[in-house]
């Protein structure tokens, strides 16, 4: 892990690597099969779940739109947030910058902020209230050092 301490702009780092794990994550999502990507979505289905209900809902949530009609409304994008609570924790952790801000502290980028931006220069439009309400619903299920790791040493960034 890097020491926030001997970094002379962590968040200059952060941006860094949090533009890696997306670029990289979305590069790897793309050429998957669509068989690939069932079977990850399983796969990650059941190694966030803590107990059988856990399991049998996080499947449902996944498999359900499989098998049913299309239902109004946009449909959830699980990875995705799952990507984005992965990498505010990974910031937090490795720099020290916290996820979310309040008005006294403005003037400080937070984890969201910088998801958000990063996100933004992808072309994915989602600002940082959005980051910050994914963040509220599924900040408790982060799980960084999983994958986010293998990817920066994937791109050549030392952990």
């Amino acid at each position: 892990m890097h020491d926030p301490a001997t970094r002379v702009d962590p968040a200059a780092d952060a941006f860094r690597d949090a533009g890696i794990v997306f670029i990289e994550s979305i590069c790897n999502w793309e050429r998957m099969s669509k068989e690939q990507r069932i079977a990850w979505g399983i796969n990650a289905a059941l190694s966030l779940s803590r107990s059988d209900d856990d399991r049998r809902r996080y499947l449902f949530q996944f498999l359900l739109p499989m098998v049913a009609k299309p239902s109004r409304g946009a449909p959830r994008k699980t990875a995705r947030d799952q990507a984005i609570v992965d990498v505010i924790v990974y910031i937090q952790r490795c720099y020290g910058i916290d996820p979310t801000r309040n008005r006294a502290t403005r003037d400080r980028l937070s984890g969201c902020a910088i998801v958000s931006l990063v996100l933004c220069g992808l072309g994915i439009n989602l600002g940082e209230e959005g980051v910050a309400e994914v963040w509220r619903q599924m900040g408790h299920r982060a799980q960084p050092d999983k994958w986010i790791p293998f990817l920066l040493r994937q791109a050549g960034v030392r952990e």
